[in-house]
């Protein structure tokens, strides 16, 4: 998503046909937060500020769905 400007250019590329079905995962996906459907898992990468090489991984879940997942992976 970094590429795009908005929520317009996401869609004049056909952007919508990528949730129809399988799995979508979208880096830079708040650029387009407010038209991803209902229910995602959202995978927040931050850098340890202790470790350079090591990433902290927290993860979101919207709609019930991803929260039974979620709950899972825990």
């Amino acid at each position: 998503m970094y590429r795009l400007e908005d929520c317009d250019e996401f869609y004049a590329i056909g952007g919508e046909e990528y949730f129809e079905k399988g799995i979508c995962i979208i880096e830079w996906g708040e650029l387009i937060k407010d038209i991803l459907p209902k229910n995602y898992l959202e995978i927040i990468i931050e850098k340890d500020i202790n470790y350079d090489n090591k990433r902290i991984l927290n993860f979101k879940a919207y709609g019930e769905r991803y929260e039974k997942i979620l709950q899972k992976l825990i």
